[in-house]
């Protein structure tokens, strides 16, 4: 009898855990890439935060070049995308820094892609502790080892040097991550900046993950660039829907420093974080910026937490004033060729209470792994929410789809 009853409940159960995976087997449709052409044989790929980041795709004398993936599962979307533009198959992959949404689809790719990286990030991504959500180390475990770049460098190097293909890659110093690569394509002098510049809103700093985010460095980083790129006109930016310009990448840095040394003002008068969040008052010749207020990684709270907290370490490690760089000035430098002027500043005491960072690590146990995608896409589901609110705000000719995550 009791294995009469039992039946019913066993086809039930059995009836639910395939009804179970067939909704998880059903996905959003991917959201189309759209094709900006910059010039005859240099094009951008990208729709926002939709899609991942922004795609350089260099049609170069011995094959085609990009730089970046996008998210996992758009490789097949992106060779066929090439093939509209070329008939030359994928030759190298440059990745301008660590996140998932750049590197996601760099394993879709045949394995005998030459892979270029900044040596921070091959490091990251070869390591086996660290969090999946947003380093990505966990899609070169294994026998994908084999995707790890093999070609890397520290601080710049010149790729098809001498021809018109030459790529120039410079690495400035820490920011968004600690690897962050910048592209630029000398011809048609155009430069990707990764996240260094991701649209017209406040960065996201990747300082909770083992990344090496951070925000006391980022406008130093962006300073270095603007300082010392030369003959560049248009940028390619890590996720806003149009190309930019080289003064949309001076305003950013104008934009950001502002935010910095508000910051720095109010901590040198004693308020705490909280005081100097609502203090912030975003000056209205960048009034194009998003500056929101509030929970999340893209907003005046998460920068001036960081900043606090980052003065904080660099105090007790080193002693009360050991960091105070000057407080920003603009330079001329509005245009490629332009030259920086010195700032002064001056020092001072303080103290902090509050969080400590906490670096996340995971392990590479079965659970984890069967997890992985699941808090990718619900990590990049709120990502792209909080970053398609601030271009709402910003850009009206902006086409919103809605997130999707794979």
């Amino acid at each position: 009898m009791r294995r009469l009853c039992l039946l019913p409940l066993t086809a039930l159960a059995l009836g639910l855990v395939l009804w179970t995976a067939g909704l998880e087997a059903v996905q959003d449709p991917i959201p189309p890439i759209e094709v900006h052409r910059i010039t005859d044989t240099l094009h951008m790929l990208g729709s926002g935060m939709e899609t991942g980041g922004n795609i350089a795709v260099l049609v170069a004398e011995s094959g085609v070049v990009l730089v970046d993936t996008k998210n996992e599962g758009y490789g097949p979307t992106i060779l066929d995308l090439v093939r509209q533009i070329t008939y030359k198959p994928v030759t190298m992959i440059i990745n301008t820094h660590v996140h998932y949404d750049h590197s996601g689809a760099n394993t879709e790719f045949p394995d005998t892609v030459q892979f270029v990286a900044h040596e921070n990030i091959r490091r990251h991504w070869a390591r086996t502790d660290c969090q999946p959500t947003p380093t990505n180390c966990d899609d070169f475990q294994g026998e994908n080892r084999k995707y790890l770049p093999k070609t890397t460098f520290n601080d710049r190097l010149s790729l098809f040097t001498g021809t018109p293909d030459q790529i120039d890659l410079y690495y400035f110093g820490r920011g968004h991550t600690d690897g962050d690569t910048f592209v630029v394509f000398k011809e048609a002098r155009t430069m990707h900046v990764g996240d260094m510049f991701l649209g017209k809103t406040l960065p996201f700093i990747d300082a909770e993950n083992g990344n090496g985010g951070s925000a006391i460095e980022f406008g130093r980083t962006l300073t270095k660039v603007i300082d010392n790129v030369r003959d560049v006109d248009t940028i390619i930016n890590g996720h806003w829907n149009t190309l930019l310009t080289w003064s949309d990448l001076v305003d950013y840095r104008g934009f950001y420093m502002d935010l910095y040394d508000q910051t720095r003002r109010s901590l040198d008068i004693g308020l705490s974080p909280e005081e100097a969040i609502a203090a912030y008052e975003k000056p209205a010749r960048y009034s194009e910026f998003a500056a929101n207020k509030g929970a999340g990684a893209f907003t005046v709270n998460s920068i001036v937490n960081y900043i606090y907290q980052g003065i904080l370490r660099s105090s007790q490690a080193d002693g009360p004033g050991h960091d105070r760089e000057p407080v920003h000035r603009p330079t001329d430098r509005t245009r490629p060729g332009g030259r920086a002027r010195p700032s002064g500043g001056q020092q001072a005491a303080f103290q902090l209470s509050g969080p400590h960072r906490t670096q996340s690590t995971a392990t590479s146990s079965t659970l984890a792994r069967l997890n992985h995608r699941r808090s990718r896409a619900a990590s990049m589901r709120r990502s792209c929410s909080r970053i398609q609110t601030a271009i709402r705000a910003t850009d009206s000719r902006g086409r919103r789809k809605g997130c999707s995550a794979r």
